[in-house]
């Protein structure tokens, strides 16, 4: 692929995402970009501009690097992850980055946060892949303190108003393993507004029935 300033920048989200499995996550002057802004790169003017089209090929063997500094002609940094959640060297190619390795684990709290920033991508819907964080996270978990930060991640997910009921059930149901847990959510999604009061009916209906949502 060859990615230019005339080019809408979620063609080259689209094309990492298919074919080596990287999240791309953009800003500008420590501001989000999203698809409201429909960013091309042509929008965007350097001082001294050359005569020849700004473009970057995207091969196997390209760098992450050369990735980040074409996007900061534009004044964007790039962060890329991989698609365990996991953010990417600069010093790897785009073939590499897409080869996940088992590595040491990372602490619970940087699971939630590579979780949150998933879940906040406004170029994405990855579901499966918090899915799959949030999975790991809880069969590292230790204690109660540990379980209090995933539950406290599935409250930060529903309150993102972007997922529908039955996902967050079944991610409620991955992180609670006890009656204890569930009442827990419950009382942090209880609020004066009755925000999640549909979420939680489902919830005290699956506590009711022996933990078997219908």
């Amino acid at each position: 692929m060859v990615i230019s300033e005339n080019d809408p920048i979620i063609s080259f989200i689209n094309f990492l995402k298919e074919k080596y499995q990287l999240i791309c996550d953009f800003s500008k002057n420590n501001i989000r970009i999203d698809k409201k802004f429909k960013l091309t790169f042509q929008e965007v003017r350097r001082r001294k501009r050359k005569k020849e089209k700004l473009n970057l090929s995207i091969l196997d063997d390209t760098r992450i690097e050369e990735i980040e500094k074409f996007f900061k002609l534009f004044q964007i940094t790039i962060v890329l992850r991989n698609k365990n959640g996991f953010k990417v060297s600069s010093n790897k190619t785009v073939l590499d980055a897409s080869i996940v390795e088992k590595v040491k684990a990372q602490s619970i709290d940087n699971d939630v946060k590579t979780i949150v920033a998933i879940a906040k991508n406004p170029f994405y819907s990855e579901k499966d892949w918090i899915k799959r964080i949030l999975g790991d996270a809880v069969y590292r978990s230790k204690d109660n303190e540990d379980k209090e930060k995933l539950i406290k991640c599935i409250v930060l997910l529903c309150n993102m108003g972007k997922f529908e009921n039955t996902y967050l059930i079944d991610i409620i149901k991955l992180v609670s393993k006890s009656r204890e847990d569930y009442l827990r959510l419950v009382h942090l999604l209880t609020d004066e507004n009755n925000t999640h009061l549909n979420l939680i009916k489902k919830v005290e209906f699956f506590i009711n029935n022996e933990f078997t949502i219908k």
